[in-house]
Order: structure tokens, then C-alpha cells, then sequence
């Protein structure tokens, strides 16, 4: 069974107008979409919402659109009290209330050094929410699928990831084969973006945290396969490039993924940072090898890092990926690699002179 993500909520008084033709606002938690898991994504402007009103009963709305943005509907997260505003059948504005689960987060910004513009601060910032969220796919997309959700442009790690980790245990499937009770979007929507992070969801937070101190901003996430060439070609951060030169801090778009470098070992093997899915489990943000060698250095590395955050560790397994598949640059145009321009992300601490594992105690100081 999906396990909701507990808060504690802040009563207030919601004032309302009794002029106005539309309802006055009333305190009701979201309980989700109706019929979740049948819905196609392009009916999702038709979709129908469940809340629970204030005299227990279930009771469902339609929401607008406002254009294509769905505005409102960003803002749902399935678990969490609105004050509602409705205009007969439609909700015409929602507001979150306020938690103290949330709330009591906030601490684990300051894991993130936000708007740090250097490469040793890059991979701080990837670090960060591993080991407490977890793989949701479309996670940190938006209700519309056409870039970041409100936590892709959150400063630090958003307080839903580490909810979800929190309320769930290595049992956590992706994808279950029931829709009912999955997390998965089987018709092409998903309304637990907010939950955790896919791949591009992953590495455009990241991003985003390390390029600006302010939430809210424009987001990065973008399709996995062309985010290597879109960093270079259209937001003018560094240079995209197909060879096989790969360096620290690199970003890498392949077939439907998209990972960031750590650096390469001795033995041959790259040491990367990506959000993935362990054999169907979704255990999120991590390090992997790329490798033939299951017992590569990399894959070592991998291992005795990720062991630093036991809550992960005991689920999950480090995995070890074939290069023929995440080197494979050469079956699209936009697959290859980004590097960032030293005038927009300096190396001060030398990091791409540095072995791996050099690199790995720095950045886990």
C-alpha cells in the first residue's frame, strides 16, 4: 500500500467572503487524483480531484488549467491540507497549510552551500540528497511535463524527499505492476513528482543549487537525452563534446539517462553521480561504477561511500553499469558529454588532478 507522507498541521482561521459568488475557502485534504492510474495524461486537464471536506466526506473538483500551466495543480501534494476556494464544481484557488514536519526541515538546507559557484561545491551539492530520497519517475518535473516542478528550484533538499524516504522502507518499488497502488505513471502522468527525484530531476536540482542561492528561479530539468548538449548550446555554460575525454563534474546525456562525473580510476573505471533504479527498487541519488568489472575501483569506492548513509545502505545495492550503454555517444546527436567553462565553475581545489577517491574526501568533509 502506498504509505502517505505523515505531517503535522497548523490550524488557522481561513477567512472567507460571504459577497463573493464562489465558496468561502474551507480546510480539506488532498487524497489525489480520481482514478489514478487509468487517466491518460492528455486528458489530464478533465482530470477530477479527491478531498476530504471538512464533514469527513469525500468530494470531488475539477480544476483550470490556467492556460496549460496548471497552476493549481502544482501545488497539490497528495497527504496535505489546502484551504480550498471553490466556485460550484471547480476549485478556483487552493492554498498549502503549513506543517511542522516540513517546517523542522528546513535545517537540511545547510547541507548545500547555495550560489558557490565552484566544481568542489557542484559535487557537495549532488551528494546532498543521497541517502534520503528516493527514484520517483518524473520527479521534480511539473504537472505539465515540460521542466522543473517548485522543488527542482528549491534551495537545499526539498523537505517531500526526505518525507517519502522517510515513510518508506526497502519494499519502495518504482514501478509497481498494480497502478493502484504505484508511484509510477503508467499513462504518461504522474502526481507524486514532488516525492523524490528521477534522473534529469536529480541533476537539475543539483544544478540549479549550485548556480543560485534563490528558490524559485528558472529550472534546469529538462529531458536526460539532451541535457549535456542544452547546458552548452542554449544556457552557454561550457562546451559539449562526443569523445571519450571524460572529466570531473562532467554531465552525460545517453540513451533515456543522464549522470554527472566523479572521475576516473586507475583501473579504467568512471565513478558517477545519478539518480537510478536498483534492480525495480527506487533507491534514488547515488554513486555507481561504469565498468565490465563488478569489482572494479570505482565500483569499491561506490560501496564504501554510499555505506556512509546506513538508512540507504541496508536497502539497496551499488551498482555497476555497462559502458557500452552509458558511453554510448555515438546513436544520437545530442548523447555526449558537457564540461563546464572555468570562467562559470572554477576548480580551485584542483579536483580534476585528483584521483576519485582524493575527490570523494573532499567533497564528504
Amino acid at each position: 500500500m502506498k504509505r502517505l507522507i505523515p505531517i503535522i498541521l497548523l490550524e488557522a482561521a481561513l477567512p472567507g467572503s460571504g459577497r463573493c459568488p464562489q465558496r468561502p475557502q474551507e480546510s480539506m485534504l488532498y487524497l489525489g487524483v480520481v482514478n489514478y492510474g487509468a487517466n491518460d495524461s492528455i486528458d489530464k486537464a478533465d482530470f477530477q480531484f479527491r478531498f476530504l471536506a471538512p464533514d469527513s466526506v469525500e468530494r470531488h473538483f475539477y480544476m483550470d488549467t490556467d492556460n496549460g500551466h496548471f497552476t493549481l495543480q502544482n501545488r497539490l501534494k497528495e497527504g496535505h491540507r489546502f484551504a480550498v476556494t471553490t466556485r460550484g464544481d471547480t476549485i478556483v484557488d487552493l492554498r498549502f497549510v503549513e506543517g511542522r514536519a516540513t517546517a523542522r526541515r528546513d535545517s537540511i538546507a545547510s547541507a548545500v552551500i547555495p550560489g558557490k559557484k565552484t566544481l568542489t561545491n557542484l559535487l557537495k551539492t549532488a551528494i546532498a540528497p543521497m541517502g534520503r530520497t528516493l527514484y520517483v519517475f518524473g520527479g521534480a518535473w511539473n504537472w505539465q511535463d515540460n521542466g522543473g516542478d517548485a522543488n527542482s528550484t528549491t534551495i537545499g533538499v526539498p523537505p517531500d524527499w526526505i518525507d517519502f524516504f522517510n515513510s518508506n522502507d526497502a519494499s519502495y518499488e518504482y514501478k509497481n505492476p498494480d497502478p493502484t497502488i504505484s508511484y509510477y505513471p503508467f499513462l504518461g502522468y504522474n502526481e507524486y513528482h514532488y516525492c523524490g527525484a528521477d534522473c534529469s530531476g536529480f541533476v537539475g536540482w543539483t544544478v540549479y543549487n549550485t548556480l543560485h542561492d534563490q528558490p524559485g528561479g528558472q529550472s534546469y530539468v529538462m529531458s536526460s537525452r539532451i541535457m549535456a548538449q542544452t547546458l552548452a548550446d542554449t544556457y552557454h555554460l561550457g562546451t559539449f563534446s562526443k569523445d571519450q575525454d571524460l572529466m570531473t563534474g562532467d554531465i552525460v546525456s545517453m540513451p533515456g539517462h543522464v549522470y554527472m562525473v566523479i572521475g576516473r580510476c586507475d583501473d579504467g573505471s568512471l565513478l558517477i553521480a545519478h539518480s537510478t533504479v536498483n534492480h525495480g527498487q527506487g533507491s534514488g541519488p547515488q554513486l555507481s561504477a561504469v565498468s565490465d568489472d563488478p569489482n572494479c575501483e570505482a565500483a569499491e569506492l561506490a560501496r564504501r561511500y554510499m555505506a556512509r548513509f546506513p538508512e540507504w545502505h541496508v536497502r539497496y545495492d551499488t551498482m555497476v553499469k555497462d559502458p557500452a550503454v552509458y558511453l554510448d555517444f555515438a546513436s544520437q546527436p545530442t548523447y555526449g558529454h558537457f564540461t563546464w567553462s572555468p570562467d562559470i565553475l572554477p576548480d580551485p581545489d584542483g579536483l580534476k588532478d585528483k584521483t576519485p577517491q582524493e575527490i570523494l574526501e573532499i567533497i564528504f568533509q
